[in-house]
């Protein structure tokens, strides 16, 4: 009976503290995301296609908190938080050709998790700026040319 507890304790600690030891670990070596540079906003004919075909085409990526996310997404969209990832892999897309689109509040999370996921060989990775973030309705998000 003592060793199946120690088993059951050992095993709710690396459940409980392992995100987090991971996510310390892993934090020290991402930039901030408030000063990285979102780069340029998707041209009009780019946000339409990604509207029009969502995820059926593109594997969307939001790079947000859970909490954010359980606030509100864009449908579809897989909350992968940009400090992460590493516990993501195994859902990511298996062509690393895939079309991928991360967003978050402002673009500089979602930058981050572009730079690393273009480290884990992904070649065709967008980031929605948070210019072009339509909150206009309660509890969904979606992307808009920002005019």
């Amino acid at each position: 009976m003592t060793q199946n507890f120690r088993l059951i304790a050992t095993a709710v600690c690396i459940a409980v503290l392992s995100p987090l030891i991971s996510s310390l670990a892993v934090a020290g070596e991402l930039p901030n995301p408030r000063s990285v540079e979102v780069g340029p906003p998707l041209t009009c004919e780019q946000i339409e296609m990604i509207n029009a075909v969502g995820t059926e085409v593109f594997f969307i990526i939001d790079a947000r908190s859970p909490s954010e996310y359980d606030d509100a997404h864009v449908p579809g969209a897989m909350n992968i938080p940009y400090d992460s990832l590493d516990f993501f892999v195994d859902e990511l897309p298996e062509s690393k050709d895939a079309m991928i689109v991360t967003y978050c509040r402002s673009g500089g999370r979602a930058t981050v998790l572009q730079g690393l996921l273009n480290e884990l060989g992904y070649t065709n990775v967008s980031v929605v700026p948070g210019s072009q973030m339509d909150r206009s309705r309660e509890g969904r998000l979606g992307f808009t040319c920002g005019d």
